[in-house]
């Protein structure tokens, strides 16, 4: 089970992430946020519908940290967000701009730090930030 085929900065989508991790994600929304095994897949809208949810996510001043929020029936003592916050898993970020098309992988995030607690607010370091992708200066 790999994302190691997965280049940073291409098109993808659910049916190829399940393909690579060798599981079924039939069912998975493609966005929020999905657990797999060792792993935390992010799939994120950066340009929300003011009718739908509002979460705060993206590329603080262009640079390489990424801030993320939860949904809000999620908290700090929830299973996933506390296997993030404990670092025992990996996380992979996939955006996109708007809810329909494809996900741009935009690589692994690094843990920094989470404030407030609904929604859970998280920080991360992009270890794989490449400002010449389009979506990290949205």
């Amino acid at each position: 089970m790999s994302l190691v085929n997965l280049k940073v900065g291409s098109y993808t989508n659910r049916n190829k992430i399940s393909e690579l991790l060798d599981i079924n994600l039939t069912g998975w929304s493609a966005v929020g946020i999905n657990r797999v095994d060792d792993k935390v897949l992010l799939w994120v809208n950066l340009e929300k519908d003011v009718n739908q949810a509002q979460y705060n996510d993206g590329f603080l001043d262009r640079k390489s940290i990424f801030q993320w929020e939860s949904q809000t029936q999620q908290t700090e003592d929830s299973k996933d967000i506390q296997a993030i916050i404990n670092k025992e898993v990996e996380v992979h970020l996939f955006c996109r701009i708007s809810n329909v098309g494809p996900h741009v992988y935009m690589g692994k995030l690094k843990y920094m730090r989470y404030e407030s607690s609904n929604p859970v607010k998280i920080f991360f370091k992009s270890l794989d930030f490449d400002s010449s992708i389009k979506l990290c200066s949205e």
